[in-house]
């Protein structure tokens, strides 16, 4: 396969999962995710509904419905906007449930040209204002038709109130999940783990990188361009991104292993850099506390920055605005995984 990323050398990828130890190294080791945090006044109502959208949608019927409620994944939202209105806690919480449900989505696909035919489905869905989308790429089975359909809801519902920037922002973030996943296939494919040289770039893109553009839409502000095109910005993303995805792999790699999954931080610390189990979770939770640290940081420094692009009050204001729900995210998904059937150890 040709694309951005460098080529690792091919390897078996070891099966072994890294221990227990990963739970109660990430629940303690910093500030950052050991603080409480808040969930929304009217979280259970709001996540009641949310799943009743989830069913209604195609997204939770049946079997699903039970483990969409096991996973908890209209949690999430009430944490990461525990301040906000409820119409915009209900709006990422739908988000949220589709972005999971397109991850296992993703993770079943056996080919290259699978993997293809559902983004190449998802972008005609989100296409720029006046085309005309054209009939469906091969989505022939009930579940590809959800994810794609509920993705055309909710882009209406939220997408098309943004800028012409803003939407080709998240396409573009949405092609760059394409090539991520594309990639992660062949290295599941060929058992190969991927250096510790392309792993960061690798797994922010195939996480979706479109994630962190969601808080404008959802809270109904947007940043400015000259803003969003800052290093700052740039930055301040990855390393939330970077946080996120440690805590992710620390928490699945068992289930993943099992599955023969082999993009996981703690898989490049064994397989590329020898570490043991202990050392490899030792060394992915201080990963993810150090992009905290310095996502943090970047997030002080954002009000200073945008004001120095000339930017009104108002408009530095909204800045921050979504500077702190994205900080928010990594340590409110915490909070949520580690009570997550989600993450729940695969059964003997």
């Amino acid at each position: 396969m040709t694309g951005p990323f460098p080529q690792a050398p091919p390897g078996p990828a070891s099966a072994t999962a890294p221990g227990p130890g990963a739970r109660p190294a990430l629940s303690t080791a910093t500030r950052w995710l050991s603080a409480p945090y808040r969930r929304h006044r009217h979280a259970a109502e709001l996540e009641r509904r949310a799943r009743q959208w989830a069913a209604g949608s195609g997204l939770a019927a049946g079997p699903a419905a039970v483990r969409l409620r096991a996973h908890g994944l209209d949690r999430l939202a009430a944490v990461v906007l525990s301040e906000e209105r409820d119409e915009q806690v209900l709006r990422y919480a739908r988000w949220l449930i589709w972005v999971f449900h397109l991850d296992d989505h993703v993770e079943s696909r056996t080919t290259p040209e699978a993997v293809e035919t559902l983004f190449g489905g998802l972008l005609d869905r989100i296409g720029p204002p006046g085309t005309v989308a054209p009939a469906p790429r091969g989505e022939a089975d009930g579940d590809g038709r959800a994810v794609a359909e509920v993705l055309t809801d909710l882009w209406r519902r939220t997408g098309r109130g943004m800028s012409d920037h803003w939407q080709q922002r998240f396409r573009r973030h949405l092609r760059q999940q394409r090539a991520g996943c594309l990639r992660e296939h062949l290295l599941r494919a060929t058992g190969t783990v991927p250096t510790p040289q392309e792993y960061p770039r690798l797994r922010r893109w195939s996480s979706g990188p479109w994630l962190y553009d969601l808080p404008e839409a959802v809270l109904g502000v947007e940043l400015p361009p000259a803003f969003a095109a800052t290093a700052l910005w740039r930055e301040l993303t990855h390393h939330v991104g970077d946080a996120a995805n440690g805590c992710n792999d620390l928490l699945s790699a068992e289930k993943e292993s099992a599955d023969r999954l082999t993009v996981n931080h703690l898989l490049v610390a064994r397989h590329r850099k020898g570490l043991t189990g202990a050392e490899a979770v030792q060394w992915v939770t201080e990963h993810v506390v150090d992009r905290l640290d310095r996502a943090a940081e970047l997030g002080r420094r954002a009000p200073a920055a945008a004001q120095d692009l000339g930017l009104s009050p108002a408009a530095v204001r909204e800045v921050s605005r979504v500077v702190c729900a994205t900080l928010n995210f990594p340590a409110a998904y915490l909070t949520w995984a580690l009570g997550s059937a989600r993450y729940a150890p695969p059964p003997p």
